[in-house]
């Protein structure tokens, strides 16, 4: 039954994207980018770190089939949380690699410091980098905060909502996937609040990501 959970998560915030992308017809790079580059971090934070202590999908479904799921998902929720609010159009400057990195930089830093040298659990270690990133970016650009505000109240919304309805699906998917001895056991309306916190910092981040990566600063 819990095969198809994970994938199932993915169909339900499709429809999201879609109106997204039909909607935002001059941001349609903007989702599909931001898409990629979450997929471009997912993958290696999936395979080196949550899947050892945060949860364990695998049970029930293959590796490769994981990450074709996980692809699916990582690239569903970057183009959301990019696409929710879109600033007031201004000239664009050309790309700027050093933007683009930085997150990047930041969010390893942060998983190697804090789970691989002093053994905390990898989503509090992710969200430590999300936070960092979002600070250093809103200060950089204090522009950006309206959009990453308003991105990340939308993620959390979201979140709560799949959630409820892939919970009537899979009523024990958190008790029978999650490592929950692991983390601290607090839940708002049978969700864990890691998963809360974790979605509302990624929007917090990846709502102004692609307007970072085009400004100067």
């Amino acid at each position: 039954m819990y095969h198809y959970a994970f994938l199932t998560g993915a169909l339900i915030i499709f429809p999201v994207w879609l109106i997204l992308f039909i909607i935002r017809k001059s941001n349609r790079k903007d989702l599909i980018l931001v898409g990629l580059y979450t997929v471009l971090l997912a993958i290696p934070l999936e395979f080196i770190w949550f899947l050892k202590d945060y949860w364990n999908p695998l049970k029930y479904i293959s590796a490769t089939t994981f990450l074709y799921y996980e692809a699916m998902f990582a690239f569903l929720l970057g183009g959301i949380a990019s696409g929710i609010y879109i600033m007031p159009q201004k000239p664009k400057h050309k790309f700027i690699f050093t933007n683009f990195i930085l997150p990047i930089v930041i969010l390893m830093s942060s998983m190697l410091i804090f789970t691989n040298g002093l053994r905390l659990n990898s989503i509090y270690s992710c969200d430590i980098g999300f936070a960092i990133s979002a600070l250093i970016i809103l200060y950089l650009k204090p522009e950006f905060l309206t959009k990453s505000l308003l991105s990340g109240f939308s993620m959390l919304v979201i979140t709560f909502i799949g959630y409820k309805i892939l919970l009537i699906i899979y009523p024990d998917l958190i008790k029978d996937w999650w490592r929950l001895k692991n983390i601290s056991g607090i839940f708002l309306f049978g969700v864990p609040v890691e998963e809360i916190i974790w979605f509302t910092l990624y929007g917090l981040l990846f709502g102004p990501i692609y307007d970072f990566w085009t400004a100067q600063v």
